[in-house]
């Protein structure tokens, strides 16, 4: 039943790439297909960096199940994985949770404990971006300086930080710590060791610097 209903879907998302491509081609092809001609080896090298990006995240995703003994089958939780990816655009990637709902249906897993993983994953996924911030601070500093003196707009770094660490206090008030004092506090116990997180920390930073880096190729 599922795959008939696959099979129903393909024509239409194959008819809307095509209709996107050719929307591409009669509206700014003449500004984009040059580049790609110019700069198709750096194209390759970004998708491949990306690419190993996704994958890092991917076995991060994998360890942390790991932890409660969750082990389903790799190209089936690629699968769910991925398809989670599709609401990456919504608050704090929050879309992302219909993936313990997947796995909830394909493996009966504790949505509890996924979840758990998934509230990780956010978190060293945060601190992995607050890291790389906090090394390249120089470059932001030098970037605060160029912007002022061509527009009046005067961004102040101290506020900047200061308003995301209130989002990142509440959010964590409302969604995490609120969640683990209705569940077992346990489950939560297994994710935060200091070995779990630092490898996801370290995971996260090498995954995000390589989507940098295949940004900075592309400038």
């Amino acid at each position: 039943k599922e795959n008939n209903k696959l099979m129903t879907l393909t024509p239409v998302f194959a008819i809307a790439f095509l209709a996107y491509i050719v929307l591409i081609i009669f509206t700014q092809g003449y500004e984009i297909f040059p580049y790609f001609l110019k700069l198709w080896k750096t194209i390759i090298t970004g998708l491949f960096f990306v690419l190993i990006s996704y994958f890092l995240r991917f076995f991060r995703w994998r360890m942390l199940l790991s932890n409660f003994n969750y082990y389903p089958p790799i190209f089936k939780d690629l699968s769910i994985w991925i398809s989670s990816l599709a609401f990456t655009a919504t608050p704090a990637k929050g879309g992302e949770s219909i993936r313990c709902l997947l796995l909830k249906k394909e493996f009966n897993f504790s949505r509890s404990k996924t979840l758990y993983a998934l509230f990780i994953e956010r978190i060293t996924d945060l601190i992995a971006v607050l890291i790389i911030i906090l090394i390249n601070i120089n470059l932001v500093l030098q970037w605060k300086n160029e912007f002022a003196k061509n527009t009046n707009f005067q961004p102040n770094l101290v506020l900047i930080f200061f308003i995301i660490f209130i989002f990142i206090c509440v959010f964590l008030k409302k969604t995490l710590f609120g969640f683990i004092k209705k569940n077992n506090f346990q489950y939560i116990k297994l994710l935060l060791s200091p070995l779990c997180l630092f490898q996801a920390i370290l995971l996260a930073l090498i995954a995000w610097s390589l989507e940098g880096l295949s940004f900075f190729l592309l400038l």
